[in-house]
């Protein structure tokens, strides 16, 4: 995106409101993520300047790299400092991030996660496209006990179909205690992934998103309606359902409900980059999202004296329900990019694919202040069996978080994890070079293993 065209907006906006740096906490999923570029709240009762910046390296090593449709390694060192001035409910924030590949079996495959830039290239990345530094924080808020309104570039965070770098607006507005609207919207030149340093642009929305919401929240029941508009390609609406029962400090019980239902339109199929579409040649069933579609999350936590954790979930797509809102989060509390970068989507897992049924279960076990350098310490063994007309996987993941002091620590996942295709029809001219057999069964080991080490100012 132009840079005069950004701070135009920027200044547009800062006639009206000032900002507050929304900055992204550890991720607090049960998945235990790495590979995120965290950053540390304000304090919004706190006045004056700060500065927040924070430096990790990332690896992945996969385990089995020559395969058919092969697996892939690649390592990481990113950098982000971000600044800004904060006075009562206003605050003004600018920040920038950078990162470079230090390794990458595919061959330059690796810049889909480092540095993609698809307005340059629409169909690859690679080194000469790849951009490794840009401002992925400029934002103004201002902020009260009725109201929180930040426009800019900013992480829009803790939305269920939404957990990325936006450009735009968020506001909520809160009335009788307990109701809130919220209206967000971000330009299609200016989405970047979470997790991931993929530029201020994605060939996967064309035109835009705009999303409306409106809830209710107390001490058991949190809900929400809501609706996504994605203009000229879809609208979701949906429905959100969170009850809470028992002591946090005894057992505590959180039942989780999360419908969405896309209705894409026609010329989505025009477009052509949408997931898993476009690729069936004569299969039994329909890849194109068009007309109605569905996602369906039922999930239920049990957490113990608020040390130990156990949850059960299961999630249904009908039809491509995925094919745009997969993009940017989902509410099923697992990474669905962690699949081979050969894939669709650039390493997109089967839990998203058309069709599919998950099953899956997650534990963890959290502790604080053990000792002079364990600050933190959380350890789980997470579960998934997904089936769809396309493939079947099984994952067993083994997640290790330690906080070693306030700003450093270290995050090791290890995953088995077998992908199976069904169906090779839903691969034939995604993969250049590669000949599948359509009826042939394909046992990939996709297993791996991830470290992040960061420290956080």
């Amino acid at each position: 995106m132009k840079i005069q065209k950004f701070f135009l907006l920027s200044i547009v906006c800062s006639l009206l409101v000032y900002a507050n740096n929304q900055i992204q906490d550890e991720v607090d999923s049960e998945e235990a993520q790495v590979g995120n570029n965290t950053q540390t709240s304000q304090d919004k009762d706190s006045n004056g300047f700060f500065l927040h910046g924070g430096l990790e390296v990332f690896n992945r090593t996969s385990f089995s790299l020559k395969q058919i449709i092969p697996s892939n390694s690649y390592g990481y060192v990113l950098a982000h400092l971000s600044g800004g001035y904060h006075y009562k409910g206003f605050e003004v924030v600018l920040g920038a991030v950078s990162a470079g590949l230090s390794h990458d079996t595919s061959n330059g495959l690796g810049f889909n996660y480092v540095g993609n830039y698809v307005w340059y290239n629409l169909e690859v990345a690679t080194a000469n496209t790849a951009h490794r530094t840009f401002v992925h924080n400029a934002h103004i808020k201002y902020e009260n006990d009725m109201m929180s309104i930040k426009a800019g570039r900013f992480l829009q965070e803790n939305d269920d179909w939404f957990n990325s770098y936006a450009e735009g607006i968020n506001a909520v507005f809160k009335f009788a205690n307990h109701y809130h609207i919220k209206l967000f919207g971000t330009s299609s030149l200016a989405l970047v992934g979470y997790g991931w340093l993929n530029d201020f642009s994605r060939a996967y929305s064309t035109y835009g998103i705009v999303n409306a919401e409106i809830g209710y929240e107390n001490d058991f029941l949190k809900t929400a309606l809501f609706a996504y508009y994605g203009y000229k390609e879809y609208i979701a609406p949906g429905l959100n359902l969170e009850l809470y029962f028992g002591k946090q400090d005894f057992i505590a019980y959180t039942t989780k409900i999360n419908a969405l239902f896309p209705i894409h339109s026609q010329s989505i199929e025009s477009i052509g980059r949408y997931y898993f579409g476009g690729s069936v040649n004569g299969g039994s069933f329909n890849s194109s999202p068009v007309g109605f579609t569905s996602s369906i999350l039922v999930r239920q936590d049990i957490d113990f004296f608020d040390t130990y954790k156990i949850a059960l979930a299961v999630y249904k797509n009908i039809g491509n329900a995925n094919a745009r809102m997969g993009l940017f989060g989902n509410p099923i509390g697992i990474d669905v990019f962690d699949n081979s970068v050969y894939e669709h989507g650039t390493s997109l897992n089967a839990s998203v694919a058309p069709d599919a049924l998950s099953a899956l279960i997650f534990t963890q076990a959290k502790y604080e202040n053990l000792a002079k350098y364990v600050k933190s310490i959380s350890v789980g063994l997470d579960g998934r069996y997904t089936t769809s007309p396309s493939a079947d996987e099984y994952s067993i993941k083994l997640n290790f978080n330690w906080g070693i002091t306030k700003g450093l620590s270290l995050g090791l996942i290890l995953n088995y994890y077998t992908h199976t295709i069904k169906n090779s029809s839903w691969y034939n001219g995604g993969l250049d070079g590669i000949a599948l057999n359509q009826d042939a069964h394909y046992r990939l080991d996709r297993s791996y293993l991830m470290s992040r080490i960061a420290y956080e100012f």
